[in-house]
This record gives structure tokens, C-alpha cells and sequence, in this order.
């Protein structure tokens, strides 16, 4: 099911504006990379983050699910797969709803998709979340505010941001240092009180994704771009697969080294403490 487009222009408070994402999206992966969860199961950040929800969110075919800045879909059809939530995802990125709707058509998952503001939708759902997406504000307590309107009595409201403190954050300065006038730095302590202030109670604060390298700028000398394909890009890729493989070692062992000095990641996970209303 599809919503029609309609033109829109950047919220308020937006570091990029939708064009950046159409482009971004448009060079991205194609639908069918995300029809099963193999995509998942190959990222670290990604089991991790699968390990730490399914103790929390409950399994059941009639909730439904929102994602505010769906792009690709690919959560969209995890969270139908693994909890069998009723799906819809919302992104002002023309390419990006594009994209969404076909990953869920070759995933043969039935769910909507809705281009426009974040903060002109309406409804309520039982799990509202967002990955990636509120640090592209210059105040991301106010898009969460927009979220956390639209999580129903007893529902639930999933935030994950990247970590550009610690050692992330050192990387990007020193390698990416652009990232910061696209991003806002969040804290877990600051994550964790915009929250509280909403009125929900916190299920879950943590930092997430251990040492993996996978959040450094892969593409960091991009304007050099000999450098880029034979030394960097190489180099990047063998860093990267040798300590994600390393932590998913300890992960098999049920072990995690998770900190905000060295995790590439923040999750909050909280709840509206009103009666669930099935």
C-alpha cells in the first residue's frame, strides 16, 4: 500500500534537505538486499541491536510500527519478519519511498509508505522508531518530541543515533571532519533525559557496536580518489572486517565491550506508561 507523494520542503531544523537523501538513496543498495535478514545477521551493529530488542518488544501480528526516516525499508521488513508488526514507514526523500516500496514488494511484505513531514503526521502506533535520524537536527530533542506524539498508550519509542563522541567521534573529526555541519552530537545521557522529559519511562539505555570499525568514514578521502580506491578504501575494508569479526566472537560467547568512549552507537528504548489498550 502507498501513500501519494507530495512535494515537501526541509522541517524545520533540518541539517540536509530531502535532495541529499534522494541522491543518497538512489546510489544505495537495491530492494532485493534486504528480502531476507542476511543483511542483519553480517553486520555486528545490527545482531547487536536485533539482541537487545527482542527481550523487550513484544511479538504480535496485530501492533503496528512506524519508522520515521525509512529509507530503504530494510527495517521495516526486520521488525514485520522478527515481530510481526504491521508496517509503515515515513521519509520526505522521494528516492527513498521509492526504494522503501520496492523492498517491500520483493520482500512480500504488505505495509505503507508515506512521503511527507515528520511533523504533520497524525495517528498512533505501538512501536515508533528511528534510527539515524534526529541528529540530522539542530535541536534533536524536537523531532523526538514529533515521535514520541505518535506512540500509542503502552507503546513504545526506539531511538538509535550514532555515537560522534569517543572514538567515533575522533575518527570523523580527524578524518571526516564535514560530519559535524550534517550531524549533531548527542550524549546517552542527553538521549536518555529527552526521553524522560517526554513522559515514558526508560526500558533500555545503552551504547552499542563494541570496537567495530564499520561507522568510521569508509569514504574519507573520497575527493582523493586514487587514494581512496588503492589505500584507503582497501585498508578501510580489512580494518573493518577484522574487528568486526572479532566482535561477533565475543558475541557467540554472549559478551559485549560496549562504552560510549568506544561504541559507534546510542539506543534508548522507553515506554508510554499508560494502559496498553490491545
Amino acid at each position: 500500500m502507498t501513500e501519494p507523494a507530495t512535494k515537501t520542503s526541509p522541517p524545520t531544523g533540518a541539517l540536509l534537505e530531502s535532495a541529499y537523501w534522494d541522491r543518497h538513496w538512489a546510489r544505495g543498495p537495491k530492494a532485493d538486499r534486504y528480502t531476507d535478514l542476511r543483511w542483519l545477521r553480517g553486520n555486528y551493529s545490527y545482531a547487536v541491536l536485533d539482541s537487545l530488542l527482542k527481550p523487550i518488544l513484544p511479538k504480535d501480528d496485530k501492533r503496528t510500527f512506524i519508522e520515521l526516516g525509512s529509507g530503504p525499508g530494510r527495517w521495516l521488513v526486520y521488525f514485520q519478519r522478527t515481530f510481526g508488526y504491521r508496517p509503515t514507514g515515513c521519509d520526505d526523500s522521494p528516492e527513498g519511498c521509492e526504494v522503501a516500496r520496492a523492498t517491500l514488494a520483493a520482500s512480500g511484505v504488505d505495509g505503507t509508505i508515506v512521503q511527507g513531514d515528520f511533523f504533520k503526521l497524525t495517528g498512533e502506533y505501538d512501536v515508533v522508531f528511528s534510527a539515524g535520524v534526529i541528529e540530522h537536527f539542530e535541536d534533536p530533542s524536537v523531532p523526538l518530541a514529533a515521535f514520541a506524539r505518535l506512540v500509542r498508550p503502552g507503546g513504545f519509542l526506539v531511538t538509535s543515533v550514532p555515537n560522534l563522541g569517543g572514538v567515533n567521534g575522533f575518527y570523523h573529526r580527524v578524518l571526516k571532519p564535514e560530519t559535524f555541519s550534517t550531524h549533531t552530537r548527542i550524549t546517552l545521557p542527553e538521549l536518555r533525559s529527552w526521553h524522560t522529559a517526554l513522559g515514558l519511562q526508560e526500558r533500555l539505555a545503552t551504547s552499542y557496536g563494541s570496537f567495530s570499525l564499520l561507522r568510521m568514514p569508509g569514504d574519507a578521502f573520497a575527493h582523493h580518489p586514487r587514494v581512496q580506491r588503492y589505500v584507503w578504501g582497501p585498508a578501510y575494508r580489512v580494518a573493518a572486517g577484522l574487528t568486526s569479526r572479532a566482535c561477533f566472537m565475543l558475541h557467540r560467547r554472549g559478551r559485549r565491550l560496549d562504552h560510549p568512549v568506544v561504541s559507534p552507537n546510542l539506543l534508548v528504548v522507553a515506554q508510554d506508561p499508560r494502559a496498553y489498550q490491545g
